[in-house]
């Protein structure tokens, strides 16, 4: 891997950013299509419970899970192929995945506030359900700050399990994605989000008893891990350029 061109990440970045926010922007939109018609036609589906940083958890982090998948398989040979170092296309990538995952915080504020405008309108029942970490401006600025850093972890994640196939195949595959349950349980967990792990039939419960500067410190040294396991395995892989 040689040294990193600046030119090179952010045409890679914004290359990446560009394709990945029209998907998700389609996903959005049939989203909200099929929760519509469920609003009108299913009783049991007229109440919801959110906040603004609610809404769109769950489906974004699922989201840049399949991105960073995409992103493993495919996405490192075609810029290595423009002659893209794998050291930018690495610094582009992150790059990339970082400004989704504040644009993904912006678009579930806008669904959250076309939501509520439009509750008179629809048979529907909007029930803001309380702020995980405090009200106010200092709550709502640290409940963001989660939601970039779990969903660039996942993101993060998707990447490793992707590549992980590319590379070692089915085996090594398989391992990323055990390692993968167990990295994105804990850090959802360590913002106490208690998660059932169906496969192996482990629950990991909510961690509590830690102040969120710890929480903050703990999941961006995890976030870091993934960094270095990610450049570790891309610095010296054999790909498939032709």
């Amino acid at each position: 891997m040689r040294t990193i061109r600046i030119d090179h990440s952010l045409r890679t970045a914004a290359d990446m950013y560009k394709l990945y926010m029209f998907w998700a922007l389609v996903v959005v939109g049939i989203s909200v299509l099929i929760r519509t018609v469920l609003w009108i036609f299913v009783e049991e589906m007229q109440t919801l419970e959110a906040t603004p940083l609610t809404l769109f958890r769950g489906p974004g982090q699922i989201f840049m899970l399949v991105v960073g998948i995409v992103t493993g398989v495919y996405a490192i040979s075609y810029f290595v192929r423009q002659g893209v170092t794998r050291r930018s296309f690495l610094a582009g990538g992150m790059f990339a995945g970082l400004c989704i995952a504040i644009s993904l915080q912006i678009v579930g504020f806008v669904l959250y506030g076309l939501t509520a405008l439009l509750e008179p309108l629809l048979p529907i029942e909007l029930h803001m359900s309380g702020m995980p970490y405090g009200g106010g401006a200092s709550g709502l600025a640290i409940g963001v700050g989660v939601d970039i850093l779990l969903i660039t972890s996942f993101f993060l994640m998707g990447w490793i399990i992707g590549f992980a196939f590319s590379r070692f195949r089915f085996p090594g595959g398989m391992l990323s994605i055990l390692v993968g349950v167990f990295v994105l349980s804990g850090l959802t967990s360590l913002w106490g989000e208690g998660v059932e792990i169906n496969v192996t039939g482990i629950r990991i419960p909510p961690i509590d008893g830690l102040s969120v500067a710890a929480s903050f410190i703990i999941t961006l040294l995890l976030i870091g891990a993934l960094k270095t396991v990610l450049y570790l395995m891309l610095r010296n892989a054999p790909l498939k350029v032709q």
